[in-house]
């Protein structure tokens, strides 16, 4: 009964996210997703070891960003120079001198498109990370964040945010492994282009986390 129930669930969630789908195609926008905190827990140095050897970690230099361009999808590099110009940080993870994985810093505004609000001087949103699929299932994207958070925090940034869809699991449970916590559960929605508007619909109180973000 406890599995049939489970795979009724999960026919309904997979229903739901399909029919968002299908709403975002005539601009009508339905996004339910959460406002996540990382790195809640003070990590000491790493006691195992990198997953393969001979990997470099750091900030990519300006004039290299062509090198990330085959982990970027669509995004141009007039865009990835646009977000430099702006101060974004692009984080990577080199293997035999090739970027493997990446991941992108905004040092002033969360801003993803449903909820944008300003940083203060010791804050971060994350966002963009990937790893070349050669790489994926290697503990590649966990040491990602951990050298991440090691270099911003040289930089005197100590908190890390981030956002997570709220159908996407996988991601739920990777941002749980690495030590981050839900901040809130929001929706966006957004009709034509002519109406949008952000609810706030729970918020979480770990204990000892004092949630002062703008923009909640």
């Amino acid at each position: 009964m406890g599995h049939r129930r489970l795979v009724r669930q999960v026919r309904k969630r997979v229903s739901i996210h399909k029919l968002l789908h299908h709403l975002s195609r005539v601009r009508i926008n339905i996004i339910p997703y959460y406002v996540v905190l990382e790195c809640t827990s003070p990590r000491g140095p790493r006691d195992t070891p990198d997953p393969l050897p001979g990997l470099e970690t750091g900030f990519l230099p300006h004039e290299r960003l062509v090198e990330v361009l085959e982990l970027e999808g669509r995004v141009s590099l007039d865009e990835l120079e646009q977000r430099i110009n702006q101060g974004h940080l692009c984080f990577v993870v080199k293997h035999e001198g090739s970027v493997i994985a990446k991941m992108w810093c905004d040092l002033t505004e969360f801003h993803f498109p449903p909820s944008r609000f300003d940083l203060r001087e010791d804050e971060a949103y994350l966002y963009a990370a990937h790893t070349h699929p050669g790489y994926q299932g290697m503990g590649i994207a966990p040491l990602l964040r951990e050298k991440c958070y090691e270099a911003l925090s040289q930089k005197g940034i100590t908190r890390f945010y981030s956002y997570t869809e709220f159908f996407n699991k996988a991601a739920q449970r990777f941002k749980k492994k690495v030590g981050a916590r839900n901040l809130a559960l929001k929706l966006h929605v957004s009709l034509f282009g002519r109406f949008s508007r952000n609810w706030t619909i729970k918020r979480f109180s770990p204990n000892g986390l004092t949630l002062s973000v703008n923009g909640f």
